[in-house]
């Protein structure tokens, strides 16, 4: 998966155009790469989601990448107690540091009431 990583990243750092019009098959990108359902427009978790039968990633490259496409793939904005949930053996405070380590880098949004978005 370490080949794919960095070839998803060559990639998209090579890639032209505006980050809002890459936005979409960059997510779509990510979750072909790490094996999840793509974005919806449906106000659920996706069911594989829900089952928490996503592996945690174990570098820290692949658990920043899959964080964001969890949290890209909800409608609405989620706690990190709810990404937490969609992985195996995720700890809540790294699902946290991660979400605001994605914050400082202007990918997601930190709202009220310990919610995430994307940005």
């Amino acid at each position: 998966m370490a080949d794919d990583v960095e070839r998803f990243i060559t990639e998209w750092r090579a890639s032209s155009g505006s980050e809002r019009a890459n936005s979409q098959p960059f997510l779509i990108d990510l979750c072909r790469l790490l094996e999840l359902p793509p974005p919806q427009k449906a106000n659920s978790i996706p069911a594989k989601v829900k089952k928490a039968v996503i592996p945690w990633p174990g570098t820290l490259p692949e658990q920043a990448a899959a964080v964001a496409a969890v949290l890209a793939a909800q409608s609405k904005p989620v706690s990190a107690e709810q990404i937490a949930k969609a992985f195996k053996r995720a700890k809540r405070e790294r699902v946290v540091e991660l979400l605001e380590t994605l914050t400082t880098l202007g990918q997601v949004r930190r709202l009220k009431e310990g919610r995430y978005s994307v940005a």
